[in-house]
């Protein structure tokens, strides 16, 4: 969430009108999965975060970074997929100057950073977004009613304007998905899936504010069901989503249950917020084969793939420039093509991602040392802490995944091990690395670990479940939770991402609609 400083902050929204029939606009809260366990304090610890943070930035494109060996069987499209999905739940707001002091809350960059009270956090921190999987940062929610209706077509209400993307001043929803051009593009594969369901809806729907309504319903149910059946299965540990998912959340129905009267929205952890949201960020390559132009990297026959600082905007060539998106090439499964892979998980960033622009001076330029310096400032737990928590909180079910904690050595492995020994982090490791950490030592990289999957699973399905206008709760004629084969757009019913982008038009029909990443693992429970 924070790989661009620019969003759609200013002072706290006003609770306007939201088009169609999912009520007023509104805001919900953040808090902690675990508010009694300690987060590490100690004096002098931004100077070694810092050093942690430089220490976890690959060096660049052929001098070790991006190696074919940072490659994981993960599909590129999932980064951001999950970078869309962090932009959809959360948007952290103040308003004014709540400490009084001069230094905003989110105030990362500075070198005298002192951690907050977390009543202070919970306080002063709002949330721009309902908590709801509402594509609110696509739809345009929190523009208002006026700024949320510009966003469609004017000579057709019902659809989404589909303004040409090298536009620099097309409308977005949410400018922090302006971020990048992959992003950018995905936004608007998204607003061309609801223009193919809005167009396929009978005729019964004939205002045009009650298609556009009935269409984005229909796009909302289909993007939270492919969260559930298609993201997470691509990178969780899927022991542990399947018990998440077949114990309904627990860990967040308890969360829920101490927040639910703090807002009208649905509340969101911190340590998803500022944590889990920083993991997809790990899987951008520094170089992408793109298209025809900016082709594989390294092939005889192809130009240098499009770099990640031209599609960051880093570059002469900015996010706007007319660069064609191939997503055959960024959707498919990359076995045939590992240079078309999304990068591991780990703990190592692409060079581009240290040199980040932060306009308003509260961001440090590098990634590492943006979610670093939000745990601490935000008075993040330990991971040790919350592994401790969490075994108390499963020791009251019956069944539970196990969690096996990493090792100090394990911890202290690595690239950056001298680092994490050298400033005691490896009995007291700040949340966002750990689950990075786990994941390369547990699985290779190739999806999360333990940790990481319950603090994602929990949130995401937490909040469809206690969301009664999700698909979860969706009317049915038949048993079991909507699918999308029950609101098939045309005579397709969409069941993957693959499908998704085929009803959109941006991709043939060489990929099988269904079952083209990922295995559905939870199609129909």
């Amino acid at each position: 969430m924070f790989l661009s400083d620019a969003d759609d902050r200013g002072h706290l929204p006003t609770r306007s009108g939201l088009i169609g029939s999912f009520g007023d606009v509104t805001m919900s809260s953040f808090d902690y999965f675990f508010p009694d366990v300690a987060m590490d304090q100690r004096l002098g610890l931004i100077s070694a975060l810092a050093d942690l943070a430089n220490g976890m930035i690959d060096p660049p494109v052929g001098m070790g970074g991006d190696e074919p060996a940072q490659n994981n069987d993960i599909a590129p499209l999932y980064s951001y997929i999950g970078q869309l999905l962090s932009h959809d739940l959360v948007a952290p707001r103040t308003d004014g100057d709540p400490l009084g002091d001069g230094q905003p809350a989110l105030c990362l960059n500075a070198s005298d950073l002192i951690p907050l009270e977390r009543d202070t956090v919970t306080a002063v921190i709002k949330n721009g977004r309902s908590g709801g999987l509402h594509l609110e940062s696509v739809y345009g929610d929190a523009l208002g009613s006026e700024g949320a209706r510009a966003l469609r077509d004017p000579t057709d209400p019902a659809l989404m304007c589909l303004t040409p993307l090298p536009d620099s001043a097309s409308p977005l929803g949410d400018a922090r998905n302006a971020s990048s051009l992959l992003l950018r593009n995905l936004v608007s594969v998204l607003l061309a899936f609801h223009n193919a369901v809005a167009t396929a809806l009978p005729d019964c729907y004939a205002d045009p504010d009650e298609r556009h309504a009935e269409a984005r319903r229909r796009v909302c149910w289909t993007w939270q069901w492919l969260i559930v059946n298609d993201y997470l299965p691509a990178i969780c540990d899927p022991i542990t989503l399947s018990w998440v998912h077949s114990s309904r959340a627990p860990l967040y129905r308890a969360f829920y249950t101490r927040n639910s009267m703090l807002s009208d929205g649905f509340p969101v952890p911190i340590e998803f917020a500022f944590a889990v949201t920083g993991l997809p960020h790990t899987m951008l390559r520094a170089a992408y084969d793109l298209n025809t132009q900016f082709g594989r990297p390294g092939a005889e026959d192809a130009r240098q793939g499009a770099r990640l600082e031209d599609l960051l905007g880093l570059s002469d060539l900015s996010p706007t420039d007319a660069i064609a998106v191939d997503w055959d090439r960024l959707i498919a499964p990359p076995a045939a093509y590992p240079d078309r892979a999304a990068r591991r998980f780990d703990t190592g960033l692409a060079h581009t991602l240290g040199w980040l622009p932060a306009a308003d001076g509260n961001l440090p330029p590098n990634l590492a040392a943006r979610m670093l310096n939000a745990g601490y400032r935000l008075s993040m737990p330990t991971a040790q802490g919350v592994l401790a928590a969490l075994t108390q909180h499963d020791s009251l079910h019956e069944t539970h995944p196990p969690l096996r904690p990493l090792s100090v050595k394990e911890i202290g492995s690595g690239e950056t091990g001298h680092i994490m020994r050298r400033h005691g982090f490896v009995d007291r490791t700040p949340l966002w690395f750990y689950l990075l950490k786990e994941a390369e030592i547990r699985h290779g990289g190739e999806h999360l670990g333990t940790l990481g999957t319950r603090l994602l699973a929990e949130t995401v399905i937490g909040l469809l479940i206690s969301d009664p206008d999700s698909f979860w709760h969706a009317p049915s004629d038949q048993a079991g939770v909507w699918t999308p084969e029950r609101m098939p757009v045309g005579q397709q019913a969409v069941i993957s991402f693959a499908g998704l982008f085929q009803v959109a038009g941006v991709i043939g029909n060489d990929l099988p609609p269904g079952g083209s990443i990922s295995n559905g693992v939870f199609t129909g429970v």
